[in-house]
């Protein structure tokens, strides 16, 4: 299967933002340097304004630390 994938068969289908994030790394050539911070761009211009570097994440428990013996509050 991963030998017959063909990435413009299904790019219709993908969000403009990845469409946009494997449209730069095609550009690369072997010897280009990776724009990370134009990769992080694409991706923070995606995001919904009230979404920033410190939003946790949906599983993550406000106020409370998970260890592995359990959950320290």
């Amino acid at each position: 299967m991963k030998r017959n994938f063909k990435f413009e068969e299904h790019r219709k289908r993908l969000p403009d933002t990845f469409k946009q994030f494997y449209e730069h790394l095609e550009s690369l050539t072997y010897k280009s340097h990776l724009n990370y911070d134009h990769l992080q761009q694409i991706i923070k211009d995606s995001l919904p304004d009230d979404i920033n570097d410190r939003t946790p994440y949906d599983w993550e428990d406000r106020g409370s630390v998970d260890t592995v013996a359990g959950t320290m509050d």
